[in-house]
C-alpha cells in the first residue's frame, strides 16, 4: 500500500552507529513532582527567533495554564545550562544538557517517555492555549488539526512536506513502545547524515532552499524532529494498531493515503 514517507524500522536503526549522542544526555536539575502522566517540552536558544517573547515568556503563560487545566499532568522541561534557573517558581521538573546545539533540541521533548512514567504528551511552547489537547485522553494518539491543506513548503509549489505526526500534537503511552528515544534518535540522525541517499526520492523530500535533502531532512535544520516522527514513530505505532487519530480534515490527498494505511492495521480515526 502506498505511503507518503520512507519507513525506517527500529531493527534497521539498531544496526546503525549512534550520532550526536551528547546532545541527548540530560541530568535532573529541578524535581518538584512525581506525576506519571507528563506534558513534555523543550526550551533552547536559537538566533533565528525572538526567544524572549515567542518562547520564554509564552512558556511561563503555558505553565500557568497547564497547572489550572491539566492538573493530572506534570510538566517535564528539557533545556540547556544557560536557561535552567528560569523555572524555580514553577512546579515542574527540569532536565539539563550542557550542550546548546540549537534546533537539534527539538528532539529533546521526546525523551520524557524514557523515564518512569505512564504517558507523554508533547507540546509546542508557542502554542497559545493547549485547548485542542483536551481531545487527547490517556492513549497513544495524534491530533491532525490542519488549516493548510496543500503541504507545499515553497511559494513555487515544487516541494512538499507531510507530517503524519505533528511534533507538538501527540501523546504516547509508555506501554506502546519497546525502545528508548535516547538510543534511537542518534541512530536516526546517523541515517539522515549518511544513509539518506538510499531513500526513494519523491516530491516530499525534494530539495528546497537550505533543505538540500528535502524539508527537514538535515540534522540541525528546522523540521528534522517531525521527519523522525514520520519515518520512525508513525510506522512503528501504525503497524502495532496503536495510533489513534483525531482530525478535522480527512479528505485531502495526503490524509486519504495516510488514513487508508492506518485502517489497514485497524487504527482508529475520529473526525472532530
Amino acid at each position: 500500500m502506498e505511503t507518503i514517507e520512507n519507513e525506517l524500522t527500529i531493527d534497521y536503526l539498531n544496526s546503525l552507529p549512534k550520532l550526536y549522542e551528547k546532545y541527548f544526555d540530560f541530568i535532573p536539575y529541578q524535581i518538584k513532582h512525581h506525576k506519571r502522566n507528563i506534558i513534555s517540552c523543550s526550551l533552547f536558544k536559537s538566533d533565528q527567533y525572538d526567544f524572549e517573547n515567542k518562547y520564554l515568556n509564552n512558556l511561563y503563560l503555558l505553565l500557568k495554564h497547564i497547572e489550572i487545566n491539566f492538573s493530572n499532568y506534570g510538566v517535564m522541561l528539557f533545556t540547556t545550562e544557560d536557561l535552567k534557573d528560569n523555572f524555580k517558581d514553577f512546579n515542574i521538573n527540569v532536565y539539563v544538557n550542557k550542550f546548546n546545539k540549537g534546533l537539534i533540541h527539538t528532539f529533546s521533548r521526546f525523551l520524557a517517555i524514557d523515564y518512569d512514567i505512564e504517558s507523554m504528551m508533547c507540546i509546542d511552547i508557542d502554542d497559545k492555549n493547549l485547548f485542542i489537547h483536551k481531545h487527547l485522553k490517556n492513549e497513544t494518539a495524534r491530533l491532525l488539526m490542519i488549516g493548510k491543506y496543500d503541504y507545499y513548503v515553497d511559494k513555487e509549489k515544487t516541494a512538499k512536506k507531510y507530517s503524519s505526526i505533528i511534533a507538538g500534537y501527540f501523546q504516547i503511552k509508555k506501554e506502546d513502545i519497546n525502545f528508548k528515544m535516547r538510543d534511537i534518535i542518534p541512530k536516526f540522525l546517523y541515517h539522515q547524515e549518511y544513509n539518506f541517499g538510499n531513500e526513494k526520492q519523491t516530491l516530499y523530500n525534494k530539495p528546497v532552499g537550505e533543505h538540500k535533502k528535502g524539508f527537514g531532512n538535515i540534522p540541525f535544520i528546522y523540521g528534522c524532529d517531525e521527519r523522525f516522527l514520520a519515518k520512525v514513530l508513525y510506522f512503528y505505532l501504525v503497524k502495532k494498531g496503536k495510533l489513534i487519530t483525531y482530525t478535522n480534515n480527512p479528505n485531502n490527498y495526503e490524509n486519504l493515503i495516510d488514513f487508508e494505511y492506518c485502517k489497514k492495521y485497524n487504527n482508529k480515526i475520529f473526525i472532530i
